[in-house]
């Protein structure tokens, strides 16, 4: 076996195509039922609390996707969403199911609504409700 073919070309490796994507507060109050759930690292953006900024420079990403499309407008651009960026709490949510997700199965239906953290009550964060939640309604 010669050196090239034990080498691995990073130009040379194709880059994942990621879908469109909006937050998840785009569709808040919404019945959904969740397909899909990807982890990605990604540059900051303005938003990005510095804790959440690994020593790469890069931080977290946490996607969904729905198995109902949403036609949103959003900066006054219309299109058609079913994948959506979601918080930590909602990936934590979301997440402990992801095999089941990848197997076929859908996790829902659930409602993304904001709360308030329970440590500091002005403070708040995106989760998804249940049908058993009284903020689901």
């Amino acid at each position: 076996m010669n050196q090239s073919e034990n080498t691995i070309n990073p130009a040379e490796i194709e880059r994942p195509v990621f879908p469109d994507a909006t937050n998840i507060n785009k569709i808040a109050g919404k019945e959904i039922f969740i397909t899909g759930y990807n982890v990605n690292r990604g540059k900051p953006n303005d938003y990005t609390n510095p804790d959440d900024i690994g020593e790469d420079g890069l931080t977290e990403y946490r996607t969904i996707s729905t198995e109902k499309s949403f036609d949103l407008d959003i900066k006054g651009e219309k299109k058609t969403y079913n994948h959506f960026y979601v918080s930590k709490a909602v990936g934590k949510q979301v997440g402990r199911f992801a095999e089941e997700l990848t197997n076929g199965k859908r996790f829902g239906p659930v409602k993304a609504v904001k709360r308030a953290k329970t440590d500091n009550p002005l403070q708040s964060y995106w989760a998804l409700a249940n049908e058993s939640d009284e903020d689901y309604k």
